[in-house]
């Protein structure tokens, strides 16, 4: 009878401990690569209400140098898409200037709650002299080592860095 009562307890203190662990930031990055569209998703899936202001993509630490085309002839190669807000869920406070040529990208937010995702599309080229399809397509592990940063209502700075498998986590524990 002991053993089964010390067995339920276990058992029922697992799931709280479990979830003790996921309560802090949880926000997913990953980049599509698409044609003629390259996507960024990004999910607030932190459990505890956590509001983000504002994110930053720096792509200038990623593997494949990798750049912003957004026009004919200008620093990308061929084909050049302008940044397209894709989001039914989080709300910009106002669309982004991304200019041709660009390694970084700023996004400030009016809403951007647990459980709301943000999409948008852009062109992004490689500026690599030999790269494994071309500069035209971001392929592989070009991603990797690109920055996100994300900035919460309470003014904390959190940042995760781009996989060869082009995602991002940023996390932290709970408080």
């Amino acid at each position: 009878m002991r053993a089964l009562c010390a067995g339920l307890l276990i058992a029922t203190a697992l799931p709280s401990y479990a979830a003790a662990g996921t309560c802090g930031i949880d926000i997913q990055a990953r980049f599509i690569e698409g044609a003629p569209r390259d996507r960024f998703v990004i999910e607030n899936k932190s459990v505890t209400p956590i509001e983000i202001t504002a994110l930053t993509l720096d792509l200038r630490p990623s593997a494949g140098r990798l750049i912003f085309d957004t026009e004919s002839g200008g620093s990308g190669v061929e084909v050049f898409q302008l940044y397209r807000d894709e989001s039914t869920g989080a709300k910009l406070a106002a669309a982004p200037v991304v200019r041709d040529g660009d390694d970084a990208l700023a996004l400030k937010f009016a809403s951007f709650t647990s459980g709301q995702s943000y999409r948008f599309s852009i062109d992004v080229d490689d500026t690599l002299t030999n790269s494994e399809l071309g500069q035209i397509r971001v392929s592989g592990g070009e991603m990797q080592g690109a920055a996100l940063t994300a900035v919460t209502a309470d003014g904390a700075s959190h940042r995760a860095v781009f996989d060869a498998g082009n995602r991002a986590a940023v996390s932290a524990p709970c408080s």
